[in-house]
Parts: structure tokens; sequence; C-alpha cells
């Protein structure tokens, strides 16, 4: 999803019982529409009938590109329509979509393995990948590392790694060349997409976002419906790329000095195994508090007004949640005895008010918190 483009194909945009019209998916940060012509020949009042109505699509399409490979789109709705007597015109936007893909479901575990290029990942790496370079004469000699990857276990149901892909070029008599940063993850069980993408994807996002100090963003998710690599897997699959909104992606930062940031990996190699697992598990445990905290960090542009509003939200949900603070005044054996000898002594016709006023009266205020 960092380039934008097109791809052609036909799709069944009205159910797969229907006859497949031309359309084109356009990719970008900030969209996915598919603009698709559905021609036909109708009578006058048959397109009346369609003009007065509300065009209608599959909120799942399925859809083949020019080499006729499938594709599905989910979350599907029609934007916009122009009906016509012999040619219709159908505006769709799309939450997600995969290449390579029939499904029907968004929710459906078909996925075992996931590969992630996260920006600012290289940079906070920040490993070299040249072994040796000599220069003899007219000609040189590079020795790159092979087999520079990195393996970690953050919880039981996955396996992470990050690999480097080297590439070299020679444009303009110069040589030229760059290492590429993926994050895999490996899952023990299959897992759909909606569950890679929302909890496990933004994990690391967010640990990396801590680290570097920027704002991360994912540039390219591929899923493989079995383990791609070589002795776990005896064909190597084919990609499903996601495709995906990135909004925000356009404007943000794209290159950072490791000198700025804030720990890159070097320094807390010895250790990053831990604060993985301890990081997969906070994450499991303070989910509301992260998503209040990083709401703040992706908004920067928001008042100043709104962001204190959100860190106050997060500071107060975060010590609710916090085995470090208590929530309540007093014991609840404590607080209980205390409502009793405050009933006891109320008129008859007050205690159902006073029992609904007083229900969260041991829970501290945010000022106490």
């Amino acid at each position: 999803m960092n380039k934008p483009r097109t791809i052609e194909g036909r799709w069944w945009i009205h159910g797969d019982d229907k006859p497949p019209c031309f359309g084109v998916l356009s990719l970008d940060s900030e969209s996915l529409v598919l603009t698709a012509k559905n021609l036909q020949d109708c009578t006058h009042e048959e397109f009346w009938n369609k003009f007065l109505q509300k065009a209608q699509v599959s909120e799942v399409i399925h859809g083949r590109d020019k080499d006729n490979c499938d594709i599905t789109l989910f979350g599907c709705s029609c934007r916009q329509s122009s009906p016509s007597i012999g040619l219709d015109s159908y505006h769709i936007g799309s939450l997600a979509g995969i290449t390579n893909f029939r499904g029907n479901s968004w929710n459906e575990p078909r996925f075992q393995a996931a590969r992630v290029n996260y920006t600012f990942l290289g940079e906070w790496l920040n490993r070299r990948f040249i072994e040796e370079n000599k220069l003899d004469g007219d000609s040189m000699t590079v020795k790159f590392k092979f087999g520079d990857s990195l393996e970690f276990n953050p919880n039981a149901g996955v396996r992470l790694k990050i690999e480097r892909k080297t590439t070299a070029t020679f444009p303009l008599n110069k040589f030229l060349a760059e290492a590429e940063y993926s994050v895999w993850f490996l899952f023990a069980e299959l897992k759909s997409a909606e569950e890679i993408r929302k909890k496990y994807i933004p994990v690391f996002l967010r640990l990396l976002c801590l680290l570097t100090g920027e704002r991360v963003f994912t540039e390219e998710i591929s899923l493989f419906e079995s383990n791609p690599f070589p002795g776990e897997n005896v064909e190597t699959p084919k990609p499903c790329e996601l495709l995906f909104r990135n909004d925000g992606h356009n404007a943000a930062k794209e290159k950072a000095h490791v000198s700025y940031m804030l720990a890159h990996f070097c320094e807390i190699e010895s250790s990053f195994d831990l604060i993985l697992k301890q990081w997969f598990e906070c994450n499991e445990r303070m989910r509301p508090v992260l998503d209040l905290y990083f709401a703040v960090l992706s908004n920067r542009d928001a008042s100043y007004q709104v962001l204190f509003l959100l860190l106050a939200q997060a500071l107060e949900v975060y010590h609710a949640r916090s085995s470090r603070f208590s929530s309540t005044e007093r014991p609840e054996d404590a607080h209980e005895e205390r409502l009793k000898t405050i009933f006891e002594s109320a008129p008859e016709k007050y205690k159902s008010w006073l029992k609904y006023k007083l229900k969260f009266s041991n829970q501290k205020t945010l000022n106490d918190r």
C-alpha cells in the first residue's frame, strides 16, 4: 500500500450468482475505491425504477484481475451510482481487500503467517549488512552478510522473525546496496485477517513507536495460508497482499537518524526477547490504556484540550487496571458495613434512591486517583 496503483479486472458486485462487470480498483493511502461499469440493455421503465432506488452492492465482493487471480473486497458499500439505459456506473468504497484470495468473511481463520514492512524498522535495527568490501584496480569485491535473521517468541501462540532482504544495483557507474527489513508473524494456529490486523501487527508497531520516538506506519502486509519458510513447508505459498487505507502516511516523516531514537535495537538487543514478551503481555492487560495513549501520539494536530483529556483518561484507566493501585477508597467489607449503617437510618421512601446514588460511592474520583 505504500505506492498508489490500480487493478483492472472483473467484479461480481451484485453477488457470485450474477454476471460480472468490468471495473478498476484504485488504491492509495487514503482510499480503496472500485469503479465498476455494468453493460446492459433495459427499458425506460426499468431505468426509472433503478434511478429512483438506492444502488445496492454485496458487502463482500469477489473479483479477478487481468491475470485471472482472485481478489476479495470486504466492507463494500456503493458511494455513488449513475444508472442509464445501456451502462450503469458504480463507485464502491471498501474497507479492506486481499489479493490472491477468495473468501466470504474477514473473520475466517485462513492464515498461518504474515509479513509486514514497517517504517523506520531498518533505521532502528541499524545493523551492518556488508561484511567486507575491497577495491582491486578496476574491480570491487563486496561480501554481504547472509542468514542475518532474528527470531523471538513473544507468546505461546506466535513466533516473530525479523528478516533482511539485500539488493545491489549499479546506477550510472556507481554501486548502491540497500537492505529492506520485514517482520514475520508465524502462528501456531490459523488466524483471520481481522485478528492479524488488529491483535498482532499493531502490537509491534506501537512498540516501535515508543523505541524510535516517531509515528510508525505499516507500508505493506502480506498474508500466507501456510508457513513460507524453507524446511517448514514443501512448496512456497503465494503471498496474499492485504489492501487497506493508511491514513496519515503521506504526510508522515520518512527518515530518522538512529542517534535521535529513544532506544535503538543495538542498545537493548540482549534483553529484547524479554521486552517483547512483556510488551505482548502488557497489550493484553492494558489495551484500553494503550489505545488512549497512542491516540494522542497519532493525533498531534489536535488541540491541547483534546490531548489533555485523552491523557487524563489514559491515566485514570491505568490506575483502575494496574495492580499497583487501589480503585476503592475503603476495603469492600468496610464499605458494605458503612452502607448498611446509612440504609438502616434512612427513611424507607428514600432507600431505593439512596442505593442508586451510592452504588459507585466507593470508587475513587479522578482527583483522588
